[in-house]
């Protein structure tokens, strides 16, 4: 053994040379190559990766995006007219203001910046689900509630609520608050959005300063350009009108109370026919009492009701003087304790502490009874038995009473109820058919009040369902119209299969695109080719007054598409403040005039065309109308066009009309 025993000295000399082997094993395993997520950092040189566009509203388009840094999928704003530093300006105001505001509620904003092309963007966290304005279309158009109930929009409206009471601490106020902008995530998240318009207000204490964390140059006076900013319907009064107010915290609070209306009455508390007339109403303070309106799924608690009513108040001073007094009435009504809306009388406070502490209360009552009850028997014991057979007998005779009068009641009630089934549903074919006159009018959206309300009566009425499917068709929601067609095929036997394909197949296309532009119109009236269903879907293009040449594009192709021909075509189109010109002078091959509804003419000129059927006139709105030279075969209709002042015809034409006035309409002769 000894021949081969070290000693200390060559032992340490030999491990020692074995030492360089481990280090450099362990210099080779430390290389980047082994840690891909570094390497993939480092190697990152565009940080966001773009994917398909989800959203468009106002100035920005929102598309998913995928932070390569973090391995997240995100949200990114683009700016899409960023011709101007003005607008950039305004849109990086947005991104810095929403990340400011820290809260829960609040959509996280990540990152902000100008891109290398010189566009402003900034990224936020990507939002599954649906807004609030998709979950109630969605819950009307399909029938089923899921998991909608009082308690679960109580839940999302007081989310709601702490978000704008953070932002109103922090000197923020939002201004357009409405379904669209709040967003439901798939696991009960609740985030306002879209803080665009919101503005800083300046009148604050020297305490609200102190804790306001924002820099005024962030909300700079590009919210303020002298156009109407928010969403008719949600818009509050002060905000049309600056006489009606400032535009602070009380603003938000109108909005907040139009949006607990939408949520329990499935509609806006401002609902009119255009823009200009939901103004108009908001100014005027048109708003139906909630506690009318009717939920599908549960009742509207007068107590809620009278909440939301009280923050649309008119008058600013009269609604909520904060966002948590308002939520504490919520807070109060889940507890069982009285609102301050519905300023609670004695008896109904009464009432409430009885079902705050039903047990104690039933307790008490029982207890009360039985007292009562003892000592009325032992007082009356001796009467009430000497008494007995007499009572008997008058009970006996009273019930006998009660129960005819009882009989007599109820067969009574049964005429009354027949009556007024009867009555119900001869007037549900009048209203079917004002309904249908004010859809022809290019009035879509009271037709389709007037037409719900003929199927409610009577919901035999298969041709409401048709038309409804028509209007549905005009507003581009082709999910509904495909149910209404549905509806109708089944109980009428008419075949409406290709018209439900086509309903199906835009559907889909819709949902694909996420944004709608005016080629996708063109293309859909071309495979409807229908001019009378087609003009329905031109009206309620024309009205939110788009684009004068996506007038003339649409105008154009529906008037070939009602007379048949596609060329030799001449027309001149053009508007005005007053309303739109439009001359169709000398043009023989048009004798349809469908293509005109919808839209108001300043001038109309129809002079020296080929002969005109009087019913073609019908559902026209006109200033003034020349018909030199063309033969029209029943005047009156004419005469009869809605907002006409005069009508220009030849010396020699309608001789038998010798009166230059006809009503109120001028008669001009040339």
């Amino acid at each position: 053994m000894e021949k081969y025993s070290l000693s200390n000295e060559e032992f340490y000399q030999d491990v020692r040379s074995l030492g360089k082997y481990f280090t450099r094993a362990e210099d080779e395993e430390d290389s980047e190559d082994n840690y891909p997520v570094y390497q993939r950092v480092r190697s990152a040189t565009d940080r966001y990766q773009m994917d398909q566009a989800i959203a468009r509203g106002g100035a920005k388009i929102i598309s998913k995006a995928y932070d390569l840094r973090t391995s997240r999928p995100i949200a990114m704003a683009n700016l899409i007219d960023s011709d101007s530093y003005a607008k950039g300006e305004k849109f990086l105001s947005e991104a810095f203001v929403t990340a400011s505001l820290e809260h829960p509620n609040i959509v996280p904003v990540y990152d902000a910046g100008i891109s290398e092309q010189g566009k402003p963007f900034f990224v936020m966290k990507l939002i599954e689900g649906s807004t609030v304005e998709e979950m109630i279309l969605r819950i009307k158009s399909e029938g089923e509630p899921g998991d909608y109930s009082l308690q679960k929009v109580l839940d999302i409206f007081l989310k709601v609520c702490d978000a704008i009471e953070y932002a109103h601490s922090k000197g923020v106020v939002h201004l357009d608050l409405k379904p669209a902008n709040i967003q439901i995530g798939p696991y009960g998240e609740v985030l306002v959005c879209d803080w665009g318009i919101a503005r800083l207000l300046e009148d604050v204490d020297e305490d609200t300063k102190e804790r306001r964390s924002l820099d005024p140059i962030m909300l700079n006076d590009y919210t303020l350009d002298g156009v109407i900013k928010g969403s008719p319907g949600y818009i509050a009064p002060e905000q049309v009108d600056s006489s009606y107010g400032n535009k602070d915290e009380q603003t938000d609070i109108y909005a907040l109370g139009a949006l607990l209306y939408f949520l329990l009455a499935f509609r806006p508390p401002v609902k009119s026919r255009n823009s200009k007339a939901s103004l108009i109403a908001t100014l005027e303070g048109r708003v139906r009492n909630l506690s009318e309106r009717k939920n599908p799924y549960f009742k509207i608690p007068e107590a809620i009701a009278a909440i939301a009513m009280k923050a649309l108040k008119l008058d600013p001073e009269q609604r909520y003087e904060s966002v948590s007094e308002m939520r504490s009435d919520i807070e109060k009504w889940r507890e069982g304790y009285a609102t301050s809306a519905e300023q609670a009388g004695f008896m109904r406070s009464l009432v409430l502490l009885f079902q705050r502490h039903q047990l104690v209360g039933s307790l008490i009552l029982v207890f009360s009874f039985i007292l009562a009850v003892s000592i009325t028997q032992l007082v009356h014991s001796e009467r009430l038995a000497s008494h007995s057979a007499s009572l008997a007998a008058r009970n006996e005779a009273r019930a006998n009473l009660n129960e005819k009068r009882a009989l007599d009641a109820l067969r009574l009630y049964e005429l009354e109820r027949l009556e007024r089934e009867k009555m119900a549903s001869e007037a549900a074919p009048a209203l079917m058919r004002e309904g249908i006159d004010r859809m022809c009018a290019g009035s879509l959206m009271d037709a389709k009040e007037l037409l719900e309300e003929a199927v409610d009566r009577d919901s035999g009425l298969t041709y409401a369902y048709y038309n409804l499917a028509l209007i549905a068709l005009a507003e581009l929601e082709f999910y509904l119209a495909d149910e209404y067609l549905k509806i109708y095929q089944e109980h009428s036997g008419e075949d409406v299969t290709e018209l439900r394909e086509i309903s199906q197949l835009y559907s889909r296309v819709k949902k694909a695109k996420r944004t709608w532009s005016v080629e996708d119109l063109k293309s859909l009236i071309v495979e409807i080719n229908d001019p009378e269903i087609t003009s329905l879907i031109a009206a309620n293009f024309y009205r939110d007054e788009p684009a004068l040449n996506d007038v003339r594009k649409v105008f154009g192709l529906i008037t070939r598409q009602a007379n048949r021909s596609e060329h030799g075509w001449h027309y001149s189109l053009t508007r005005n403040s007053r309303g739109y010109s439009l001359s169709l002078n000398g043009h023989k091959k048009v004798n349809k005039l469908t293509s005109l509804r919808g839209l108001y003419f300043e001038k109309l000129d129809l002079s020296e065309m080929r002969a005109l059927h009087g019913d073609e006139f019908r559902y026209l709105s006109a200033k003034d109308i020349n018909i030199i030279g063309t033969l029209v075969s029943d005047l009156s209709k004419v005469l009869n066009v809605e907002g006409l002042v005069s009508v220009e015809i030849a010396i020699d034409q309608y001789e038998h009309i010798q009166d230059r006035q006809v009503g109120d309409v001028r008669i001009i002769r040339r």
